[in-house]
C-alpha cells in the first residue's frame, strides 16, 4: 500500500545552534540547522537557510526583491567532521526540483530525512547530499525558465548553483559522475532543461509525471487538451466576481435597512443591484485583455500555470537590457517587444514598484492559445504567433539546440509515470519517454506506480514512494 504525504514531527535537537550560518558562509563540518529552534525541519543533518543570491536577474522574478533562491539542504553524518560524529567522507550530490507551489520544504514535508535516514542507515542507498532549492513564488514557478521574469534560472541550475554548492559545502564529490538531478511536475521539465542547458554536469536525472511535451503525442494533445480548462477557470472566476459584487450590494442593503426600513430605501437599493455591471468582457474573446491568476478566496492552478509560463516563454517584453545600479534597483534602456496579438494580456502583473499602466515596469505576457477558429469558449486553439515560442521551449527542441551533440549520453535516465496522474500530464510523460527511446535511442528506465484502488493522482499522494524509488535509482547511479 502506497504512504501517503507525511509531516514532520518536531525532533529534539541534540546540540545548540552554531552562529555564522550566513547566506555567504555556511561553514563546513557542523550540524546544519536553522537558527529558528522551533523549525520543524530543524533536524540534525538539515540546513533550511541553504537561501543564496546567485545572480541579480533573480531580482526580476515577481515577488524576489531580494534576488534570492531558497533552499534547504541535507547532508549525511559521515560527510560531517569527526567533532560532530561524522567522517569527513566526500558523498554524491542529488538536486530535487520541486513542482508548481513547491517551497524549499516540499519534499522534507513528506519524509525525505526519516526516509533517506532510514535508507542509509540499512545500506539501502549509499549516504548522499540532497539539495532542495524552492520553486518560484510568483504563480508557482516560471517552468525553470530563461527569460528575465523567470529569472534566467536554467543559466544558474547547474552552473553556478553547483559552483556555490561545492565551494560551501566541500564534502560535496567534485565529480560530475557523482551528481544526480531529479524533478516532479514542473520540476520534471526544469530538471531535463537543466541537463540540456548544462551537459556534462549530472550523471543521472529522474523525473515523474509533468508537462514534457507540450504538443504530446501526436503533435496536437499536451498542454494544448489543457486550454479550454484554463478559460473554464475564467468563467469561474468571472461568476465568483459577480457574486462578490451582488453580495457586497446586498451587504449595503442590509446596512441601509438597519437605520431606515422604508419600502422606496429598499426599492432603490434592489434596482442598484440590477444595474450593476459585474461581469468581465465575453469568454469568447480575448479584447477583454484579462486573465486573472486568482485571488485569496480561490484557486486558479491552470490559469496560473499558463501565466508563469508565458513569463517564461512569451513575455511581451523579450530581449530587455536591464542595468543594476546602486539603489539596487533596474532600468530600462531597450525594449524589442513581441508584435501584438489578440492574446496579449496587459495590465496584470506590475513591478513592486510599477503602477499599473505604467509600461515600463509591466510584465505583460502573450497566452499561448486564442480563438483562431471564430467559435468562441470553449474551442481555443495553439495561437500561430505566440504558440511556437513555446515549442521552442519544448524539451525535444531544446535537446536539438543543445551545446553537444546527445547531450543525455552517458546519464541514466529514470522516469515514473501513472495513468491517473493530475491534468495529462502522463500523456504528455509517455510522449516523452517515446521521444527519448524511440527517436533519440536513450535507455530509459520506466516505473509504473499505481494508484490506490483507483483513486486519482491529484497532487503528491504517492511522494514517498516515489522518493524512495528514485533515492535506489540515483544511489545505484552514484556506484558507477
Amino acid at each position: 500500500m502506497p504512504r501517503y504525504v507525511l509531516t514532520f514531527s518536531l525532533l529534539v535537537a541534540a546540540l545548540a545552534l552554531f552562529p555564522g550560518l550566513g547566506c555567504e558562509d555556511r561553514g563546513t563540518g557542523v550540524p546544519l540547522m536553522s537558527y529558528d529552534t522551533d523549525d520543524p525541519y530543524a533536524h540534525w543533518g538539515i540546513n533550511t537557510l541553504a537561501d543564496h543570491s546567485y545572480d541579480k536577474d533573480l531580482a526580476l522574478q515577481l515577488r524576489n526583491a531580494d534576488e534570492m533562491w531558497l533552499g534547504s539542504l541535507y547532508t549525511p553524518r559521515v560527510s560531517m567532521s569527526p567533532a560532530y560524529g561524522g567522517e569527513d567522507r566526500i558523498t554524491p550530490l542529488l538536486i530535487l526540483l520541486p513542482p508548481q507551489d513547491g517551497d524549499k520544504f516540499h519534499f522534507f514535508k513528506a519524509g525525505l530525512f526519516e526516509l533517506v535516514q532510514e535508507m542509509i542507515a540499512s545500506g539501502e542507498i549509499q549516504p548522499m547530499h540532497i539539495y532542495c532549492p524552492a520553486n518560484a513564488l510568483a504563480f508557482g514557478g516560471f517552468f525553470y525558465g530563461n527569460s528575465m521574469p523567470a529569472g534566467r534560472t536554467d543559466s544558474i541550475l547547474g552552473d553556478r548553483m553547483m559552483s556555490w554548492l561545492q565551494t560551501n559545502y566541500p564534502n560535496i564529490d567534485p565529480r560530475a559522475s557523482k551528481h544526480g538531478i531529479g524533478g516532479f511536475g514542473m520540476g520534471a521539465y526544469g530538471a531535463f532543461r537543466a541537463t540540456f542547458k548544462h551537459p556534462g554536469t549530472f550523471s543521472s536525472i529522474s523525473v515523474t509525471d509533468g508537462p514534457l511535451d507540450f504538443d504530446g503525442p501526436g503533435n496536437h494533445t499536451g498542454l494544448m487538451e489543457l486550454f479550454d480548462d484554463a478559460m473554464s477557470e475564467q468563467q469561474s472566476l468571472t461568476d465568483y466576481n459577480t457574486l462578490t459584487a451582488v453580495l457586497t450590494e446586498i451587504g449595503t442593503l442590509i446596512d441601509t435597512t438597519l437605520d431606515t426600513i422604508d419600502d422606496t430605501t429598499i426599492d432603490t437599493t434592489v434596482d442598484t443591484i440590477t444595474l450593476i455591471d459585474t461581469s468581465y468582457a465575453p469568454l469568447d474573446t480575448f479584447t477583454y485583455k484579462k486573465f486573472d491568476s486568482g485571488d485569496a478566496y480561490i484557486s486558479l492552478p491552470l490559469s496560473r500555470l499558463f501565466i508563469g509560463g508565458a513569463l517564461a516563454f512569451s513575455p511581451h517584453d523579450t530581449l530587455v537590457n536591464w542595468d543594476y545600479n546602486e539603489y539596487q534597483d533596474y532600468v530600462i534602456y531597450s525594449k524589442l517587444t513581441i508584435d501584438d496579438t489578440s492574446t496579449l494580456i496587459t495590465d496584470v502583473v506590475h513591478r513592486e514598484y510599477g503602477e499599473p499602466g505604467d509600461d515600463e515596469f509591466d510584465f505583460d505576457f502573450h497566452l499561448p492559445f486564442c480563438d483562431t477558429a471564430g467559435t468562441g469558449w470553449p474551442h481555443f486553439q495553439p495561437d500561430p504567433t505566440i504558440w511556437p515560442l513555446w515549442m521552442r521551449n519544448n524539451l525535444d527542441s531544446l535537446h536539438e539546440s543543445a551545446s553537444v551533440f546527445r547531450p543525455l549520453t552517458g546519464v541514466d535516465i529514470w522516469i515514473g509515470t501513472n495513468p491517473d496522474a493530475k491534468w495529462n500530464y502522463h500523456e504528455m510523460t509517455e510522449s516523452w519517454i517515446k521521444t527519448l527511446t524511440e527517436d533519440f535511442n536513450y535507455d530509459v528506465e520506466v516505473y509504473h506506480y499505481g494508484s490506490f484502488n483507483g483513486k486519482p493522482v491529484t497532487d503528491d499522494e504517492y511522494l514517498y514512494d516515489l522518493l524512495r524509488q528514485i533515492l535506489i535509482f540515483h544511489s545505484k547511479s552514484f556506484e558507477n
